[in-house]
């Protein structure tokens, strides 16, 4: 029943399933969006001029020589793009990235992100859906004044037709675990849906007080980064349940799922790589504002690739290009961490709730919300050691400790691993 009003609110045929295309299909396909972008944007048009791109390639490797976009391009030239669309409708990306940025977006990119991310759950589950527990921190999107009160009002009643019930994480992480704890307790829902960090506090929350829950039939991990570790003690505690992720942006809408460790890219995209820009995406359907080699900023694990570098399958989710710092040490040599292994080094035996980190003049802030507070002292011994381990020569007096039950989010809700400027 749930799939049929899904079908009428949407428009989506949630039946449908992501097809395996080959190369032909996605060059036409590329070739296709291409002629849209450079005939419909003068953003377009520009970049295949200065750049001398051609208005057709004869395979898919030519994509290579496209230069790579960036946000800040595309927010140097936001007035034009937003002039020169046809859509009224405007998407805010996440901001977890720093500045956030407005796009064209339509409901033809809503009902084609559905499509993708209700088949790859269906696909999944086996059955219609009766109930689905989100844990949700989009709500910045309904707007103010009676706009905002107006549509609030109409994703209740939406959400009341679905079965869908909604936990805000505008809150400290403790207490939209507590929220979700009390939920899953009182009640079994089909499917429960959240950012990753919110997901991996809520699994900690069960496992420390050995609650005893309604297990979901399936956890969907979305939006942020996580490890294989959190995976399987995600997998450990929620025992019952099939766990997957979801991989996407503001920008592209949902790009690839599945199981952790083997995640698909559905065929509307093109993904490849870049050791400075990390993940790059290029549509392949048509969008409102289509992006081509548009550089994400995330870096993934094991990607694996055809022989047009187009990577089909990757594994997790490594974190953002940006979050990387570089650290001196006593002797005056240098060293880059990368995000993963700043993952890494931040793992102790003392249980955290969260932890994100910012730096300011070579000095970097550790910001941590502890489930246990008489474990500071050990907590910050082990941080130190992990770095020392690392780096033989960093200089400590560099890298200062600080506390908190509210980490900083993004205006999504998302919990930042690397905090930008603005927000600190």
């Amino acid at each position: 029943m749930i799939r049929k009003i899904l079908s009428i609110l949407r428009g989506v045929d949630t039946t449908c399933h992501t097809r395996v295309i080959d190369d032909i299909k996605k060059l036409n396909n590329f070739n296709r969006i291409w002629n849209i972008a450079i005939s419909n944007y003068s953003f377009y048009s520009n970049y295949c001029y200065k750049n001398n791109l051609p208005k057709e390639i004869k395979s898919l490797i030519e994509l290579e020589d496209f230069p790579i976009i960036t946000r800040e391009d595309i927010i140097k030239n936001q007035k034009s793009i937003i002039e020169e669309s046809k859509n009224s409708i405007l998407r805010t990306t996440g901001g977890s990235s720093g500045t956030p940025i407005l796009i064209p977006f339509s409901k033809f990119d809503r009902i084609n992100d559905y499509k993708n991310i209700y088949s790859s759950r269906s696909f999944f589950l086996k059955d219609d859906p009766k109930s689905i527990l989100m844990l949700w921190g989009h709500s910045h999107l309904f707007g103010s004044n009676i706009y905002g009160y107006l549509n609030n009002l109409t994703r209740k009643v939406k959400d009341f037709l679905t079965g869908i019930t909604r936990i805000s994480v505008y809150g400290d992480s403790i207490s939209v675990s507590n929220k979700a704890l009390k939920k899953l307790t009182d009640k079994k829902y089909d499917i429960l849906i959240g950012y990753s960090s919110h997901i991996i506090n809520l699994t900690k929350l069960i496992d420390l007080n050995k609650n005893d829950i309604n297990f979901p039939s399936l956890l969907v991990l979305t939006a942020e980064s996580f490890t294989k570790e959190d995976y399987l003690f995600i997998k450990s505690v929620f025992k019952k349940s099939i766990v997957i992720s979801e991989y996407g942006s503001s920008e592209t809408g949902v790009i690839a799922s599945g199981e952790p460790g083997v995640l698909s890219v559905f065929n509307d995209f093109i993904l490849q790589n870049d050791i400075n820009h990390g993940l790059i995406v290029t549509s392949l359907k048509k969008k409102s504002f289509p992006l081509i080699r548009y550089a994400i900023g995330d870096t993934v694990k094991d990607a694996i690739k055809d022989s047009n570098n187009i990577i089909n399958n990757f594994s997790y989710i490594e974190g953002r290009i940006g979050d990387k710092i570089t650290l001196n040490g006593t002797d005056n040599s240098k060293k880059i961490f990368s995000s993963l292994e700043l993952q890494h080094i931040f793992k102790t035996a003392v249980s955290i709730w969260g932890i994100q980190f910012y730096t300011i003049n070579e000095n970097i802030f550790i910001v941590s919300s502890l489930i246990n507070k008489l474990d500071l002292n050990e907590y910050e011994k082990q941080i130190l050691n992990n770095f020392k381990k690392c780096y033989d020569k960093i200089d400590l007096n560099k890298i200062h400790f600080k506390y908190s039950t509210n980490l900083k989010k993004s205006i999504s809700g998302k919990v930042f691993f690397r905090v930008p400027n603005e927000y600190i």
